[in-house]
């Protein structure tokens, strides 16, 4: 549902998984027709890491993969999204708690503006000593759990807020919500925020890369999402300079009516939560 309302009828949209229209008239035919396709030399990256001497690595690589058809690269529909205003969907279902979830559209992986956007998710929802994480379960008990996530990919982006909680809860969840996306817009976070986000991200990152595994998953990752391998170092100096002028620029950019979606389930009307969701 929320994906529907993010990218329309782009293919991001549709269910990884399938549903049971797609999957009742699926044949064996097609399935291998679609790996033949798409799993081939040019769409796959090995990562190897470790112990290991180069030259074997690469005729071990050449040995078992050598064989597979080059094929051709993929292409992805580009994602056309034409938005205005806030857009929000409500599907009322029988469930324990109520669950929320707030987004903008936001940037690709390889924007220059990836790095201060990561920042800004980890001070907004990103941590139990986030803004969101006070706000609403440590000051006022409201949620279940709440949190924000930076997803990104090679050329779509958004930042995603998540909260599950009580079924009359909902409308003051979100108002709380939108107004600290408001202070993001509005007003630099402060000069410990910066500081405390920026250790953070330093620490996970070394901790990351603290095993071979970590490695090859770092190098695949970056391949696959930026098309080129940036080191730790230089992501780590584009962190240290990135300044709270930049988070706020951020903010003031992707908390805009045009960018902003909500998804709910739970017992609420429509139009009540149209009103409520205006930023």
């Amino acid at each position: 549902m929320y994906d529907k309302l993010l990218f329309k009828n782009n293919p991001l949209s549709f269910p990884i998984g399938g549903n049971e229209s797609t999957l009742s008239g699926m044949k064996r035919d097609a399935l291998l027709t679609f790996v033949k396709k798409h799993f081939t030399a040019k769409n796959i990256i090995i990562s190897v890491s470790g112990g290991i001497d180069e030259e074997r690595a690469k005729k071990l690589i050449m040995r078992y993969f050598g064989g597979i058809d080059s094929g051709r690269e993929n292409k992805y529909a580009p994602l056309r999204v034409r938005q205005n205003k806030p857009a929000s969907a409500v599907e009322a279902r029988a469930t324990e708690q109520t669950q929320i979830w707030i987004g903008a559209r936001s940037f690709e992986y390889s924007h220059p503006d990836f790095f201060a956007l990561g920042l800004m998710n980890i001070i907004l929802g990103g941590s139990p000593s986030s803004r969101l994480y006070k706000a609403l379960r440590e000051n006022r008990g409201l949620v279940y759990s709440v949190q924000s996530a930076n997803m990104s990919g090679r050329d779509h982006g958004h930042l995603l807020v998540t909260a599950g909680c009580a079924h009359g809860s909902s409308g003051k969840v979100i108002k709380i919500i939108l107004s600290e996306l408001r202070k993001l817009r509005e007003k630099n976070v402060t000069a410990l925020e910066l500081k405390r986000v920026k250790n953070a991200i330093r620490s996970s990152l070394y901790m990351s890369l603290d095993s071979s595994e970590g490695i090859a998953h770092y190098l695949v990752s970056e391949e696959t999402a930026r098309g080129k391998i940036m080191p730790p170092e230089e992501k780590l100096a584009l962190i240290n300079r990135t300044t709270a002028s930049d988070i706020k620029r951020v903010a003031e950019k992707i908390f805009r009516p045009g960018r902003m979606n909500l998804a709910m389930i739970g017992p609420a009307k429509p139009s009540e939560i149209k009103r409520l969701f205006q930023l």
